[in-house]
């Protein structure tokens, strides 16, 4: 029997398959952040007990004291590392352990499509895909983020496949949920966002009693989950997300001298970071948001949600596309939530604002049509364009920067600084493998390499530095002769505060701006030159 392709598959196709291509030709062209350093360690240490069951080292016991996220995929890379590095030497240390993250989006960007097409047309995939691979802070992510891109994948995973188990009662898509929970899980704890977000839905379902044309799917799921079987379905399911947990979280723990007193200063660590200091209300996610997103998108979003929340006969799926995206994106506006960052800690946003994105399009084209006596095809070729094309226009101002993208609205990145708005700067100092590339290039011969900050000597550590060059972070003043600071146009960091900073600015008018790293009007990064 012949496969019968339609053109909205090819073009989803195409674009999954130029994005994935680009990706992994534009890898070496992104640096690590600083937390990679760290989180390439822990990958290493928990990869290694699982392959030898030895208990580590002091020093890595030490280190892993220090792990908070879940080391799956940290591991993953570390593993990739080892394949294509190590082993067949095709790639940097570095690309190695990005591998995995271009191809991982493109797999997220695949199932979205399926799973939109299935149940709201292909046209509507085919936007929601488009819009979502062009976002330019999902972009800077993609490439250098070996945590917060995987958490995105699979929270979307687990989301999307409970839905299917909802509208097909398939327990084959219950199992897939639950193995994309406890993969999350195994990522970052924000996974306990996936049954608030899922006991929400069904409550609001519950309460708007479900359309009338949905009355035998509603009765339908309540005799499911009523069941006998749903219940050892889900004991299951749970015992699958523990076991995983247990091996993939932090597997070296098991090979500790002292689990339960390791644990117990764990969870303490992990309140400190989680839970705010001085709890107060905010709007931080909703300004990030709105300043981080290009303007064309911007204003589609707000339409398909506001058409989508009006909407008075609400299916099952626009309910959910409403709370998926509302409660990542309010949940940071409470005292209890610590956020930081940028967006990346509500990053799961960005599925359901795709396709609010999407819906916005459709309906403003099929307006349009209407005004215009034409067909929608036509309307909405011109809009989808023209918001392809200031996504793209982003990416391409920006890159390999696009995590310090801000719109038109925030005046770009300069006007984000004048602004005060939160990390509108380099903050993840990507920004070093740029600076390394042109010391290595153009350094004077035996000079003296300097970073601000000790963090930044650990970024430096992973990428190449010219035989006769030296390294180190700057612990006194003034600095010797012959030597060259990577300073990046940060207000603060890890001992490195205003005080520091004025200090070194004032240590460094006797030396020249040998290079400049700028985006959209702002200075990103510099290198000065003491003689």
């Amino acid at each position: 029997m012949a496969i019968k392709i339609r053109k909205p598959d090819c073009l989803a196709l195409l674009l999954i398959a130029v994005f994935l291509v680009a990706g992994l030709l534009a890898l070496h062209q992104y640096g690590i952040v600083f937390d990679s350093p760290k989180n390439f360690d822990e990958g290493k240490t928990n990869l290694n007990f699982l392959l030898t069951r030895k208990t580590p080292p002091l020093m890595d016991q030490i280190m892993i004291s220090f792990q908070i996220h879940g080391a799956l995929f940290f591991m993953a890379a570390d593993g990739m590392a080892r394949i294509w590095n190590e082993r067949f030497h095709l790639l940097g240390p570095i690309e190695a352990r990005h591998l995995i993250l271009p191809v991982l989006s493109a797999f997220l960007a695949g199932w979205l499509y399926t799973f939109l097409k299935r149940y709201r047309g292909a046209g509507t995939a085919l936007l929601a895909i488009a819009f979502f691979l062009t976002y330019p802070r999902f972009i800077g992510h993609t490439f250098n983020n070996i945590k917060d891109i995987p958490l995105l994948a699979f929270f979307s995973l687990a989301l999307m496949s409970f839905y299917d188990w909802v509208k097909t009662g398939r327990w084959r898509n219950l199992y897939t949920f639950f193995a994309a929970l406890g993969a999350t899980a195994c990522i970052k704890s924000y996974a306990v966002i996936i049954p608030v977000i899922l006991g929400i839905w069904f409550l609001l379902l519950t309460v708007r009693a479900w359309p009338a044309k949905d009355e035998h799917f509603r009765n339908a799921v309540l005799l499911r989950i009523k069941s006998m079987k749903f219940v050892l379905h889900c004991a299951a399911g749970a015992a699958l997300v523990l076991i995983m947990i247990a091996l993939l979280y932090m597997p070296v723990i098991w090979g500790l001298p002292d689990v339960q007193g390791y644990l117990a200063s764990k969870w303490s660590f992990f309140k400190g970071i989680a839970l705010r200091e001085k709890p107060i209300w905010n709007i931080y996610s909703l300004t990030q948001i709105f300043y981080v997103t290009p303007v064309v998108m911007l204003a589609f979003a707000a339409l398909g949600f506001v058409r989508v929340l009006l909407k008075r006969k609400k299916e099952a799926l626009d309910l959910l596309w409403i709370v998926w995206f509302l409660v990542p994106v309010l949940l940071p506006c409470t005292p209890f939530f610590n956020v930081y960052g940028g967006i990346r800690l509500f990053f799961v946003f960005l599925i359901p604002f795709s396709v609010f994105t999407a819906l916005g399009v459709l309906w403003l084209a099929g307006e349009a049509a209407k005004i215009f006596k034409t067909g929608k095809k036509y309307p909405a070729l011109v809009l989808s364009a023209l918001l392809f094309g200031t996504n793209l226009a982003g990416i391409v101002s920006t890159h390999p920067y696009e995590d310090t993208f801000f719109n038109a609205l925030a005046g770009g990145l300069k006007g984000a600084q004048t602004k005060g708005i939160p990390f509108a700067y380099d903050y993840w100092l990507s920004s070093y493998r740029e600076a390394m590339r042109w010391i290595n290039a153009n350094a004077h011969p035996k000079a003296m390499v300097w970073t601000i900050h000790a963090e930044g000597l650990d970024l430096l550590d992973y990428y190449d530095l010219r035989k006769d060059l030296r390294r180190w972070y700057i612990v006194k003043l003034p600095l010797p002769s012959n030597s060259y600071v990577i300073f990046p146009e940060v207000p603060a960091l890890p001992g490195f505060d205003a005080g520091r900073k004025t200090q070194l600015l004032r240590n460094l008018k006797t030396a020249t701006k040998v290079y400049r790293i700028s985006r959209q009007g702002a200075v990103i990064l510099t290198i000065y030159y003491k003689p």
